[in-house]
């Protein structure tokens, strides 16, 4: 994705703002203008051009006017201080604009206001209660707590702060230190019936068989980039435009990534853990997708990322 600011466009008509900036998609072609504060944002369009005076026709009197400041912080809500969500994360319309493919960002900015902040909310809560049907029904925390308690390296195998993390790790975090969904979540899927039926479980405390039946039952269908016959035929892109990065476009996808650096390599010892460590990852990434493919009977990816692969959304937090 091609991002660039400019300080020609008008103040956000929504929160006064000055921090607006362009997006161009690259595989979409289609460009829009988007509020890094408040998320308020245009349409999309096959010409940036066009956002661009979208954008610069707003007229502040016709948007409730609120401060950068006091929306911001309406967004920073901590997950403790929301009552009954004790684990979920909280989305910013900014950390959501960083996913990647991303196929539905034009679904996303043309909801209103009220309507996205529902979406995302609704988004986290799938995304957890997906994790936690990971978690029951198949290996993935057997193979995450083994990363953790892995002690045969010189070097240990740390996670990576919340900071430095990418979305979908952030999303995550709270049940897995290495392992996340790495899928988008397409909520726009779902029929009335089966959203009415997420937002009476999405504060559920503990795991039951409601939530294990619900997720079974729609999985596949919210995280396959292509809904028709072709999604394992096609190939998308989960990362640098690299053959490691692809997976079948209806493949469940597993990020894994630890922390890359440390804190010297003076010697060969040093050396040759250091390259270890990068095995060692390798071969555990490998044998959970084998298993990953047998407990969810369809195809899986397990794809290691580093620093220099992810979008990192410390800059939201």
């Amino acid at each position: 994705m091609k991002k660039i600011t400019e300080d020609s466009f008008n103040p956000c008509p929504r929160c006064g703002s000055r921090k607006v900036t362009s997006f161009f998609d690259m595989n979409t072609f289609t460009g829009w203008i988007s509020c890094g504060d408040c998320g308020f944002g245009t349409a999309c369009w096959d010409e940036l051009e066009d956002a661009e005076s979208e954008w610069n026709s707003f007229s502040q009197d016709d948007y409730s006017r609120k401060t950068a400041a006091e929306d911001s912080a309406s967004e920073k809500i901590k997950p403790s201080e929301i009552a009954d969500e004790p684990t979920r994360k909280h989305l910013t319309d900014s950390m959501y604009l960083t996913i990647f493919p991303p196929t539905n960002i034009k679904y996303f900015l043309e909801m209103e206001s009220e309507k996205r902040r529902e979406y995302l909310d609704d988004v986290s809560a799938y995304y957890d209660l997906f994790l936690q049907y990971l978690i029951h029904n198949t290996c993935i925390k057997k193979y995450d707590d083994e990363l953790r308690d892995y002690k045969e390296c010189l070097f240990p195998f740390e996670s990576v702060s919340e900071h430095d993390q990418d979305i979908y790790q952030y999303l995550c975090n709270h049940r897995l230190s290495y392992f996340y969904i790495r899928n988008n979540i397409y909520l726009e899927r779902l029929d009335d019936q089966e959203r009415e039926q997420l937002h009476s479980l999405k504060n559920s405390c503990e795991y039951n068989d409601q939530i294990d039946s619900f997720i079974g039952k729609t999985f596949r269908r919210v995280t396959s980039e292509i809904t028709d016959g072709s999604a394992y035929s096609v190939r998308t892109n989960f990362g640098p435009a690299t053959q490691h990065y692809f997976a079948p476009a209806g493949s469940i996808v597993i990020g894994g990534r630890i922390y890359e650096y440390v804190k010297s390599l003076d010697t060969a010892e040093e050396v040759d853990a250091y390259y270890q460590r990068i095995d060692i990852m390798d071969e555990i990434c490998q044998r959970l997708e084998e298993e990953l493919w047998d407990d969810l009977g369809m195809t899986v990816r397990v794809i290691s990322y580093v620093e220099g692969t992810v979008r990192s959304i410390g800059e939201y937090l």
